[in-house]
């Protein structure tokens, strides 16, 4: 995935990709989710990474944290979780709560923003009954960009890196917590911050925008 992200900034620089992204509509992008494991974790992406648009939509959501690329994102996800959040309320109790992925302080400091979080904010005006929380999750191991790294780097790199806020250890049983990263290769952040939630009684859906 590295490799088309240093093309694009050679061929397309930011602002060429923010202009693009502005004219892009919810009709442009193929929504087909696919499911991997890694380990005991099932991970579900909704795009393909490979595909042009997707790749200028993430991009310019991670590292311009624009307000169409987020509101694009919730679009993206909505019909998705509609489905699943329907399905779960007519067919059981569990408290649904859906969160993101958190950045390290370092990180967040020198973007400004947590662009998972943006996507967050999206939501709630989607799914106003619906818990939508941003405070469940911490990064507590600052850690390197995945993207250069091999596969087995990425699962060291992120190993331990997250842990449950004071309002997460008080989440019960009988939850089921939708964790939303934007991109996933190895499924390796999505896997070692679903690990802090795997409590009993609590169920995980960890779930990427897109798969590269």
């Amino acid at each position: 995935m590295w490799v088309v992200d240093v093309l694009l900034d050679i061929i397309f620089p930011p602002s060429h990709r923010e202009k693009a992204v502005a004219k892009f509509k919810i009709e442009d992008f193929l929504v087909a989710p696919h499911t991997f494991r890694l380990n005991d974790t099932a991970i579900t992406s909704l795009l393909s990474y490979k595909d042009k648009k997707v790749a200028y939509l993430i991009r310019v959501l991670k590292y311009n944290g624009s307000p169409v690329a987020a509101s694009l994102c919730a679009q993206i996800l909505e019909d998705f979780l509609r489905e699943e959040v329907a399905e779960i309320e007519m067919f059981s109790d569990k408290r649904i709560i859906i969160t993101s992925v958190p950045l390290g302080k370092q990180r967040k400091h020198e973007r400004g923003f947590n662009q998972t979080a943006l996507i967050l904010k999206k939501l709630k005006d989607m799914f106003p009954t619906t818990e939508i929380r941003d405070d469940i999750l911490v990064r507590i191991k600052e850690t390197k960009p995945q993207t250069t790294l091999s596969r087995t780097e990425r699962l060291k790199n992120v190993e331990n890196a997250f842990a449950l806020t004071e309002y997460g250890k008080t989440i019960t049983e009988n939850t089921l917590i939708i964790l939303i990263d934007d991109v996933t290769t190895t499924g390796a952040t999505l896997h070692a911050a679903s690990r802090p939630l795997k409590k009993p009684g609590i169920q995980t859906l960890p779930l990427a925008i897109a798969h590269g």
